[in-house]
Parts: C-alpha cells; structure tokens; sequence
C-alpha cells in the first residue's frame, strides 16, 4: 500500500515531456510577373518569303562580226551568224539568283575566204536580277569545218541578256584548231531572244 502512494508521487512529480520544437519559418520572395507576349500569325508566303528559282527558255538569233586576232588564211573581219537554243536556270530563290546558262546551236561564219559552219554547245554561270535581266559567261566546244577542213574549237562569251526586252549583246573570243594551224577571232554580236519577244505581244 504504502509503495504504491510513493510510485504515484514520483510520477506525480516526474517533469511531462518536452512539446517538439516548432519549425522555422522561412517566408519565399514574392514571384515576378511573367511578361504578356502576343503572337501573330504570319501571312502565308513562298519559302523564307523570297523569289522562286527562275527556269526559262529561249532561242537566241545573233547578228554580228568575226575578227580575226592571229591565224592565217581568214578575213580581217568577216560576217557571223548564230541560232542558239538556250536556257537560264536559277540555283535558288531570292530577287538575284545565281544561275546556270545551257546553249547549243549553230554558229556561221562568212567572208571572202572564211567560211565557218560550226556546231556548239556549252554550259555556262552567271546571275539573274531584277526585270529577268542577267549576265553570263558561257564556255562552249564547237565541232565542224572552216575553209572546209574538219575543226574543233573553244568558244568563250560574255553574255548581257537586258530582259524582258529579249535583247542579248554578246562579245566572245573563239579559238579553232585547223590543220594549217591555230585561229583566234573575236566575235562582236547583237542578238534577240525570238521567245522572249513573241511572249511579250
């Protein structure tokens, strides 16, 4: 009797468990406001907004003058012909595009003692701009006879196509491989592009 009223005094006077600590508080900055963008749809255009690659077609008729630079037997100067079929192919989009220039057809020389009827063919690189307008310069082989002798031969020409208007100036040099020996002749051209010009009417 008298050990249980003591067991109850000391538990009595036992101290009560210390509460758990409260946790610290820790107070967050207040977020910043996120800014408003508004999106606009963009209006429907070509690839990146720039000019499709230009393809055309057209045959050139030339009216000129051969010169001749050095080789023998040939005039001083000398009527020249052509009738080229040719192309223009741009190699991508935008207002100014670089482009390749295809040719072949057939080139006439005539004069006293000249007497040139050559074939030709050549692929060239130059640019076209505003108005379809262009320039070019266009290496071509040429096979076929002068002063009736079997030739073969480089043409090189600078090629100034002003457009819509159809007209092509050109000046080249051409070298031809003749039995009796080299030619070298500059050649001085004025030439239309029938395509062109019948389009436009």
């Amino acid at each position: 009797m008298f050990a249980a009223q003591l067991l109850a005094v000391v538990v009595a006077a036992a101290p009560a468990d210390p509460s758990p600590a409260a946790p610290a508080r820790i107070d967050l900055p207040e977020p910043r406001p996120v800014p408003r963008v508004t999106l606009t749809e963009a209006p429907r255009r070509p690839y990146y907004g720039l000019s499709r690659r230009r393809v055309s077609l057209g045959f050139r008729l030339g009216l000129g003058l051969g010169a001749r630079l050095a080789g023998q037997r040939s005039d001083t100067a000398h009527f020249a012909l052509d009738g080229l079929l040719f192309a223009r192919a741009g190699l991508h989009r935008g207002r100014n595009q670089a482009a390749l220039f295809p040719t072949i057809g057939y080139s006439l020389g005539a004069g006293k003692f000249t007497r040139e009827h050559l074939l030709l063919a050549g692929l060239g690189l130059g640019f076209i701009g505003k108005d379809d307008a262009g320039i070019a310069v266009v290496p071509a082989l040429v096979v076929g006879a002068a002063e009736r002798q079997l030739v073969l031969g480089v043409r090189t020409s600078l090629l100034l196509d002003v457009g819509r208007l159809g007209l092509v100036p050109e000046i080249a040099h051409q070298y031809l491989d003749l039995p009796t020996g080299p030619r070298h002749e500059l050649r001085l051209m004025f030439g239309m592009d029938l395509i062109r010009i019948f389009k436009a009417r």
